[in-house]
């Protein structure tokens, strides 16, 4: 089975994916429609628009992606995140530790007696407490359970959120770094091996922010299934901030994007727009240098801002270590396509 992937609706509301057969039989064909309808429907069951999803039939634009984030959501009370397990890290920093109290033996058993108590006390309660660490996603919100508190978080009430996402560096020093980078290099090398592109979450945050104030629910790599959770918060958050979103030292409006300090631009005369580790970079057609280069991690609705440009045919370039949901990612790669198609302009000396 070939799929043609082609933009329709461009402009400001956006760029919708018309998928066409090509050269395939009336049978296939067919067989086809009927798979893309069960996924379609939304009286579907969440089992099979998640088969047809993973059967790569169709490939939604994010408004549908969400819609279909949150009718599965809905369809089930809540799901649940638990964080990763780091009881032998405890463990071996506890045995780190310990060593202070045998070397205060020398000087004063009561101290060494009370410090070694406190040490192994408060490794006992990281341990116990250790399962009260999740987050819980539902329909109506998000809750963050912590060690000693608890944040929920209502989509309803959400303001804005705060995202980077980058990958882990290996860093060393002294004798032996070399050897020590190379090492860790090649473990991340074969982690890595195999991995889809902007499909993993090494090193970054998800902050949530209510318009009430308060603590928010952060989202971190230590959350099991931390790439598939935040799928689902992107679907629940960016539908209701598309219309209300604000960027931090950014403004969309229309076909011009405002920077705080440099102005505004014209989307036209916007080459490509990059992401990665830190760092969001604006870069103008015909000139060396980026327009604009700012710190992702402290920008408003950073990938609602990136998928909004996309929509209004902004070619966006996002490392492949950024984790990226799904639907935008694809959107990238749609604006990229149709940009590469074009005709390119050729001067011949002769």
């Amino acid at each position: 089975m070939i799929f043609a992937f082609a933009p329709e609706g461009a402009g400001r509301g956006g760029v919708g994916v018309a998928i066409k057969s090509v050269g395939e039989s009336g049978q296939k064909r067919a067989a086809e429609q009927e798979q893309m309808a069960v996924a379609c429907d939304n009286r579907a069951e969440p089992a099979q628009i998640a088969r047809s999803v993973a059967a790569g039939a169709f490939v939604d634009s994010p408004a549908v992606h969400a819609a279909r984030i949150s009718q599965m959501n809905a369809a089930q009370p809540s799901r649940v995140f638990p964080a990763k397990s780091q009881t032998g890290l405890i463990i071996l920093l506890t045995i780190l530790f310990l060593m202070f109290p045998a070397v205060l033996l020398l000087v004063s058993k009561p101290i060494a007696i009370v410090l070694t108590l406190a040490i192994v006390g408060g490794a006992g309660w990281l341990i116990a407490t250790a399962k009260r660490v999740k987050i819980e996603i539902s329909a109506e919100g998000i809750t963050h359970y912590r060690r000693r508190s608890t944040t929920t978080l209502r989509w309803d009430d959400l303001s804005h959120y705060r995202f980077w996402s980058s990958k882990q560096q290996a860093n060393a020093g002294g004798q032996g770094g070399l050897i020590a980078v190379a090492v860790i290099a090649a473990v991340q090398a074969a982690k890595r091996r195999g991995q889809e592109p902007n499909r993993n979450f090494e090193l970054g945050f998800l902050k949530l922010f209510s318009r009430h104030g308060g603590p928010q629910v952060t989202v971190t790599p230590n959350i099991v299934g931390a790439p598939e959770l935040m799928e689902l918060v992107f679907a629940e958050m960016h539908p209701r901030l598309a219309q209300r979103a604000q960027f931090g030292e950014f403004t969309l409006n229309g076909q011009t994007l405002v920077h705080k300090k440099k102005g505004p631009i014209e989307l036209a005369e916007i080459e490509h727009m990059s992401v990665g580790g830190f760092n969001l970079s604006v870069k103008k057609r015909d000139k060396r240098l980026m327009w604009v280069n700012t710190n992702m991690s402290k920008l408003d609705n950073s990938m609602l801002l990136l998928e909004q440009l996309a929509a209004a045919g902004v070619v966006v370039k996002a490392s492949h270590e950024v984790f990226v949901p799904r639907p935008v990612l694809s959107l990238f790669h749609q604006v990229a396509a149709r940009h590469a198609a074009l005709p390119q302009a050729r001067v011949h000396v002769k």
